[in-house]
């Protein structure tokens, strides 16, 4: 009986502190788990860059670089990859990414500042470390064609200045 005593006085350990000193062991155990989910919603982050998954093609450009072959084709991949076409050219992949409300080329160090319009059928892209703004509306999978055009030679838009 008296062994039974002990194990109930030390799984409360004087009058709650056990409890107590379990649930702040809970705690920080729990905080690496929640962090990067508080932080995401803090720096107002998206998880995933849902909106941007899809296909777009490129209608107007302004800037001091006008650079990006007209027509322009990217594919806004889930898995973080861009896919980028100039009519008659070979598609390029890039991995992109997002954070607050920023776009990013990993691989060139692009930036651009986004905004969508029209339920997310537009998308605005302002150079963050480029001068040039991209403006692309979203196509239907079924709307992707190749289009035969003869352009110049020119820049996607996830290239830096050449």
């Amino acid at each position: 009986m008296q062994m039974n005593h002990f194990f109930h006085s030390k799984l409360y350990l004087n009058n709650g502190t056990g409890v107590v000193r379990f649930l702040l062991i809970l705690a920080l155990i729990s905080f690496p788990l929640i962090s990067s989910d508080c932080n995401n919603l803090l720096n107002n982050e998206e998880p995933a860059p849902e909106k941007f998954v899809g296909n777009w093609t490129l209608v107007e450009q302004t800037g001091a670089l006008q650079d990006i072959c007209p027509q322009e084709k990217v594919v806004f991949r889930a898995d973080g990859v861009a896919e980028l076409t100039c009519p008659e050219g070979q598609p390029i992949l890039r991995v992109y990414s997002v954070s607050g409300t920023e776009l990013f080329y990993d691989q060139t160090s692009l930036q651009y500042e986004y905004e969508f319009d029209n339920n997310d059928q537009k998308l605005n892209l302002y150079g963050v470390n480029v001068s040039r703004n991209l403006f692309y509306e979203k196509i239907a999978t079924d709307n992707i064609g190749n289009d035969k055009r003869s352009v110049t030679k020119q820049n996607n838009s996830s290239e830096a200045v050449k």
